[in-house]
């Protein structure tokens, strides 16, 4: 689709769309502000394309050839948010991993968030390559909205892992949709790491199709002050012998408050397939707020799947051995959320951004 039809269905679509809501229960719901396409000028027109400097990894492609898989994934009219994200797009990313690389160097991507961006990347990875991509949103500078859509299209036997740090200061609104195509014994590794923004939404979702085809989704989300987070992890199992893991860890202090959704979807051709996910929340006062939702929908008897939650306040008597040896409250909060989250930093695979994540999660809790 040409550029400027897709900017004028998306402004169609958005004048049409219904608001987000942000209610799941009688009790269970975000205040976010409120949202007006007129206030947001930039334009589709001025759109730039910035090409990943690894010439090793990134094939070259015509922007024709590029902008096909544009809108591929991630449809322009999946909610409002998507058709303001596409008829406001400024900011262009097409990366293509070529057949059987398997480049040990990530791509690191250091977005300019210091304006309002909405930010697309594209990530086409064919048959038996592999890459690391570490995407990196942050800012000291004040902006009123972020927008970041993600598209990652998985070949047979493509791996990615796909690390996405957000630490946006001052931002009235952060929309973040990312979501993955898969094939054959693909993989795809989500690694998510949110602290910033004042109102939040995440979304993190995989389509597993093809035999083989598989995924791993880990979050940290950590809020304090009046931070409000709405986060999203799906999966749909299409085909069969997928496999989904899901599993995040809250941490929220103060007056911040998160709803965390998690769906597991297998659907009735994905015979043999798994699911697994599990949420797990720390609030550090009694006025922090974490409502969890985790949901299963099967339609298929030959599977295994299984869901579970914890929601747990910080432990006074280990706050009272840690500060008791000499530790400040702050020192001893700052070891509680370590140990809590270290399940999911383990994870990481690139040792410098496990020591990054941690020095930022250090400086979050006070």
């Amino acid at each position: 689709m040409e550029l400027n039809t897709l900017k004028q269905k998306s402004i169609e679509a958005f004048s049409k769309l219904p608001d987000y809501n942000f209610k799941y229960g009688l009790n269970i719901t975000l205040n976010p502000p409120k949202l007006n396409l007129n206030e947001i000028k930039n334009s589709l027109d001025s759109t730039s394309y910035i090409h990943c400097p690894l010439n090793i990894i990134l094939k070259s492609k015509k922007d024709k050839d590029s902008l096909d898989y544009l809108n591929s994934v991630i449809p322009f009219n999946t909610n409002k948010f998507t058709s303001l994200h596409y008829s406001e797009l400024n900011d262009f990313m097409f990366i293509t991993i070529p057949k059987g690389s398997q480049n040990k160097e990530p791509i690191v991507l250091n977005n300019d968030t210091s304006k309002n961006t909405f930010s697309h990347v594209i990530v086409l990875a064919e048959e038996n390559s592999k890459i690391t991509i570490i995407d990196k949103d942050f800012s000291e500078k004040e902006s009123d909205y972020y927008s970041k859509c993600v598209e990652l299209i998985l070949k047979d036997n493509a791996k990615i892992n796909y690390i996405h740090l957000q630490n946006l200061k001052n931002n009235r609104f952060n929309f973040c949709l990312k979501k993955a195509k898969t094939s054959k014994d693909s993989n795809v590794k989500w690694f998510d790491l949110f602290t910033g923004s004042d109102f939040c939404v995440s979304r993190t979702e995989s389509n597993l199709e093809k035999e083989g085809a598989s995924t791993d989704s880990l979050g940290v989300f950590i809020g304090t002050n009046n931070q409000q987070f709405d986060v999203n992890n799906s999966t749909k199992h299409v085909d069969p012998y997928t496999v989904s893991n899901i599993r995040v860890k809250n941490v929220f202090d103060d007056n911040s408050k998160c709803i965390y959704n998690g769906l597991i979807r297998i659907g009735k051709n994905a015979f043999k397939s798994s699911g697994y996910q599990k949420a797990d929340a720390l609030t550090l006062n009694e006025t922090a707020e974490v409502d969890a939702v985790p949901q299963l929908e099967i339609e298929n008897h030959d599977v295994k799947c299984s869901h579970g939650t914890t929601m747990g306040e910080i432990d006074k008597s280990q706050m009272f051995y840690l500060m008791s040896r000499g530790l400040s409250e702050k020192e001893s909060k700052q070891i509680i959320v370590s140990g809590f989250i270290e399940p999911i930093i383990k994870e990481i695979p690139i040792e410098e951004i496990k020591d990054e994540v941690t020095e930022l999660v250090k400086n979050k809790i006070k």
